[in-house]
């Protein structure tokens, strides 16, 4: 995978239209830390790369809130349980209005 500064971004965008060319992706970074990732998209297809990385980015997200919930034991609650966690939130919600 190919990285480019925003500096080079920039300031030569032939540069990154040949890397998004022969590697497919690039990644942005700002202060040597990675920021945003480009990606080269068929005109045809640019909803369906849009919603390819939605779907990608909400699986990842879920598979962060299950490794959490198991790194925090939440995996074993009963429904009553969750249901005693759900009322209390809620009544804390309603309070904090």
């Amino acid at each position: 995978m190919k990285f480019i500064t925003i500096r080079d971004l920039r300031s030569n965008t032939a540069r990154l239209r040949q890397d998004l060319q022969a590697d497919r992706e690039v990644v942005v970074t700002a202060n040597g830390r990675p920021f945003a990732v480009m990606t080269r998209v068929d005109p045809d297809g640019v909803e369906e790369e849009i919603l390819a990385i939605r779907r990608a980015r909400a699986q990842a997200a879920l598979r962060r809130i299950r490794a959490k919930a198991k790194a925090d034991s939440l995996d074993r609650l009963t429904m009553d349980q969750i249901d005693a966690v759900v009322a209390k939130a809620r009544r804390e919600r309603r309070a904090a209005r």
